[in-house]
């Protein structure tokens, strides 16, 4: 009650006010006008000022009222906006002023990968990783890459006999000796000194084959338009190309070559020793002998050399994972006829391993584990892991891509678990440098995609899988064991 009053009171107090004020302002007129002044003040100058509320603060003389109301109109206002632009940001993620509201969800980042680590350190001490190069791969334009991951090349061909084996030397001094032959290296110097410069080891690939060895080598006078000549003649002619290749590698490059395959594919898938479908001229004129005699003077060779005796010497085969009886037990009857133990003269099985993404894994892994238990060092010498029924120039699916790098992935997995539980393996070589430089980029119109670069050495599952890289999945969670 009491305040009721005091208001009253203070509207009062200012109605009064006002009153006189305004009398006040009506006398002024009155007097201005009856003293001839003029209207707009002493010097002509126009007064606006207001004493009526000059004399005035808000929300002071007029009652807190009027003053509060705004006050709180404002604040109410200000809340209002406060929630529209609160509103306005939750809708669109965006600030009032149009920048991004660093409060809200962000979109998740794609994750970016680092480049897969060099392949030869993640093998260190564990094996040596190769590559197969050629003229045309062994050069500047994969240098840093070649020397970057591996430690060792196999020449794709230019050390294979069609490639050392010079017939017209060989004519020149077979009329005085019919076993002379005559060897020229100069279609594999270049890689020679290439790998040299780089510091880069060496496979020789191949001595004794039944392809890519030029039918004139078993013929008299090395003219195909003579008669075959003699298994006698033919053990020697054997000899003497194989002993100048140790000798020249021997002498002019100590320390390149650390391994030999000495005999490539020499048993078919089922158990013969190559027949006339595959036009296998060694079984032909020496019968499967060729097989021992090759290994006989490769390891006599090598013993009286004086930098390669420890070179290994390998039998290399193709669809091993289908012969880890039929190489075994063929090498034991061969070696058996002449009674001797094919391990006093082989020291490695080469799984040349040309696989594809339906290949299985897991009996891959078994046979290499049964070369072992043969008591052979296993080298895994022709790499790569195609992808079936792709045709060329068709873009390939990451789906795809994605199952061969797990695929690469599991093998790796499995050839690491096999030599932590003691086995001797010693190396894996890639058969190329990209797919671009595969044997397999073109199979009949078809491309399988098949190493672990792209053209251009474009990174692919693959490699990172090769490399085990965690972002690859490996579905070797068992183990190979026995």
């Amino acid at each position: 009650m009491k305040n009721k009053i005091v208001r009253l009171l203070t509207i009062g107090l200012c109605i009064a006010l006002l009153t006189a004020c305004g009398s006040r302002k009506t006398d002024r007129a009155d007097q201005s006008s009856g003293d001839g002044v003029v209207e707009n003040g002493e010097n002509g100058n126009a007064d606006t000022s207001d004493p009526g509320t000059d004399d005035l603060t808000d929300g002071e003389e007029t009652g807190d009222v009027n003053g509060e109301d705004q006050k709180n109109d404002q604040t109410e206002d200000l809340k209002d906006d406060q929630k529209d632009d609160q509103t306005e940001e939750n809708q669109n993620g965006q600030t009032a002023d149009g920048k991004e509201d660093q409060t809200s969800e962000a979109e998740p980042e794609e994750k970016v990968l680092e480049p897969a680590p060099a392949l030869k350190e993640v093998y260190d001490g564990m094996f040596e990783i190769g590559v197969c190069l050629n003229n045309m791969t062994a050069g500047s334009m994969y240098r840093d890459d070649v020397v970057k991951n591996f430690t060792s090349v196999t020449c794709e061909n230019e050390m294979k006999p069609d490639y050392l084996l010079d017939q017209s030397a060989s004519r020149a001094g077979v009329a005085n000796d019919p076993t002379f032959v005559a060897v020229n290296f100069s279609n594999c110097n270049g890689i020679v000194k290439y790998c040299e410069e780089n510091g880069l080891k060496m496979r020789f690939h191949t001595l004794a084959w039944h392809a890519q060895t030029p039918n004139w080598f078993f013929y008299e006078d090395y003219d195909t338009a003579k008669k075959l000549v003699s298994k006698e003649v033919m053990v020697e002619r054997l000899k003497n190309y194989i002993f100048q290749v140790v000798d020249y590698f021997d002498t002019e490059h100590p320390g390149l070559i650390y391994t030999i395959d000495v005999v490539n594919e020499a048993f078919n898938g089922n158990g013969t020793y190559g027949t006339t479908d595959t036009n296998n001229k060694w079984y032909e004129v020496m019968g499967s002998d060729y097989v021992y005699y090759a290994f006989l003077y490769a390891r006599e060779a090598i013993d009286n050399s004086k930098n390669m005796k420890d070179c290994v010497l390998v039998y290399n085969d193709y669809s091993m994972m289908w012969k880890a009886s039929v190489v075994p037990n063929g090498l034991k009857n061969i070696f058996g006829e002449h009674g001797a133990d094919p391990h006093d003269y082989i020291d490695a099985l080469g799984m040349q391993s040309h696989l594809d993404t339906d290949t299985s894994i897991q009996n891959f892994l078994i046979a290499a584990r049964q070369f072992l238990a043969e008591g052979y060092e296993l080298q895994i010498t022709e790499l790569d892991i195609g992808i079936p029924n792709q045709k060329r120039g068709a873009e390939v699916s990451e789906k795809d891509l994605l199952k061969q790098g797990q695929k690469y992935r599991y093998l790796m997995d499995g050839l690491v678990d096999l030599k932590k539980q003691g086995y001797n393996i010693t190396g894996v070589t890639v058969w190329g440098i990209n797919d671009a430089n595969s044997w397999r980029s073109d199979e009949n119109g078809m491309d399988a995609h098949a190493l672990l670069w792209k053209k251009g050495m474009v990174e692919k599952p693959a490699v990172r899988g090769f490399a085990l890289c965690d972002d690859i999945v490996s579905y070797y969670t068992y183990g190979i064991k026995f």
